[in-house]
């Protein structure tokens, strides 16, 4: 090898890996967040609901065990057409979840059912935690969203809201987030909070 490429390439191999860390620290390109943002709003700190005997309801339906996890649609009024749309985009979230499946619950929280048809189905017990189904209770509705407002002003409803086994209210969704995003999302959580 001639003198000359065999130092050119000793300086490469020594000072390259200085010059590359330099353009990454000085640069105006956010690197730390590629790849790691969420799609969602992530709630911070964590609305704990442990204490709050208003929502107790909301567990017992949601049958959440250990490393499950819920996606409710949170109503502001009775269950109408928009809200029988969220809970057909629960459906399709679910069924996309793959092997995460079993441990994601879907479900809305309406103050009321809507005077048309019910979107609650009669399925077996075991088939409705697979399916989106309906909470229609006024109490527990109204203290989800106080818990919300009272963490963050200015949002705005319906929207989907993530909650854990422990009973923490952990990330948030705008109603017109795309599907694909929350399952992102869902996905990166799930895989995150397996319990091996």
């Amino acid at each position: 090898m001639h003198p000359k490429v065999a130092i050119s390439l000793l300086v490469f191999i020594f000072v390259g890996p200085i010059v590359v860390s330099w353009i990454f620290v000085n640069s105006d390109i956010d690197w730390t967040s590629r790849g790691l943002g969420n799609h969602g709003v992530l709630i911070r700190p964590a609305i704990d609901l442990r204490e709050n005997e208003s929502v107790a309801s909301l567990f017992e339906f949601a049958e959440l065990a250990p490393s499950h996890w819920a996606l409710i649609s949170l109503e502001n009024k009775a269950c109408d057409e928009g809200c029988l749309e969220r809970i057909e985009k629960l459906t399709v979230l679910h069924s996309v979840m793959g092997s995460s499946t079993d441990r994601l619950r879907t479900f809305a929280v309406a103050p009321a059912l809507t005077s048309g048809p019910n979107p609650v189905s009669n399925l077996d017990s075991q088939e409705k935690l697979d399916q989106p189904r309906l909470l229609a209770d006024s109490g527990v509705a109204s203290a989800l969203k106080v818990a919300l407002d009272n963490n963050e002003k200015g949002i705005s409803y319906p929207l989907f809201v993530v909650v854990d086994w422990r009973k923490q209210l952990m990330l948030r969704f705008a109603s017109g987030t795309p599907s694909a995003d929350i399952k992102k999302d869902l996905q990166k959580l799930l895989r995150a909070s397996k319990i091996r």
